[in-house]
């Protein structure tokens, strides 16, 4: 399928939802890098824009029409249809924050008004990056803000707890004399360290791997201890 094609059959999708095809649907789907999702209670992908497809598949094929556990591991799809499931029950929002792929990502799932035929989706906005942890997040009064149980850590997960610790220090912008201050070790041990990273993680330079620590949010220490808990042992 190609551009001019997917962007019909994106545009034909939208405007089976209320508000679809209008302005600001449009802005949300389109306009933003935001990756937007619609989908049932059973775990359907009803909608998916292209920022979600590529998210979710790599390489940005459809997805509407299949399954969300299709492209993650089951914990992960249970714990996040669990809430949508949650919101079509009460109608109220929530907002998901996690990692996936190693990215910390913010989540907020809606409820869309009901269709011709009373079922309700759940509308699904992520943004990436930023700082970990719930007290981060503004919210509006009504909406819950959930930290993630099971992330995605993607590559990081290849990672040791202290390769993890030193990714972090990096990304602070701390120099390799200036991390082995604060970790008590010899600067060749964590040059080495840095080299092994830099393989894990495929870069060449602390630049690169400064902005991976970024956008895993691993720049914020207090939620960033959780993610770190589940790597290798060192």
């Amino acid at each position: 399928m190609n551009n001019a094609q997917m962007d019909s059959k994106v545009s034909s999708t939208m405007s089976a939802f209320p508000g679809g095809g209008s302005p600001c649907w449009e802005a949300l789907v389109s306009d933003t890098e935001s990756a937007v999702l619609v989908i049932d209670q059973e775990g359907t992908i009803q909608f998916a824009n292209k920022a979600a497809a590529s998210t979710l598949t790599g390489n940005g094929h459809t997805v509407t029409g299949r399954r969300f556990a299709e492209f993650v591991t089951s914990e992960f799809a249970d714990e996040r249809l669990s809430l949508v499931r949650r919101v079509i029950e009460t109608g109220k929002p929530v907002t998901l924050v996690g990692m996936f792929k190693g990215i910390w990502q913010r989540t907020s799932m809606r409820a869309l008004p009901a269709d011709d035929k009373g079922r309700v989706n759940v509308l699904i906005v992520t943004t990436s990056g930023g700082p970990p942890g719930t007290k981060t997040v503004n919210a509006p009064a009504n909406e819950s803000v959930v930290r993630a149980k099971i992330d995605d850590l993607g590559v990081l997960g290849t990672l040791t707890n202290r390769e993890m610790e030193i990714l972090k220090l990096i990304g602070e912008g701390l120099s390799t004399a200036d991390i082995a201050r604060r970790l008590h070790r010899s600067v060749k041990t964590i040059e080495w360290h840095r080299v092994s990273l830099g393989s894990k993680l495929g870069v060449t330079n602390r630049v690169e791997l400064a902005r991976i620590a970024l956008r895993a949010g691993l720049t914020d220490l207090n939620d960033a201890a959780e993610p770190a808990a589940a790597a290798q042992p060192s």
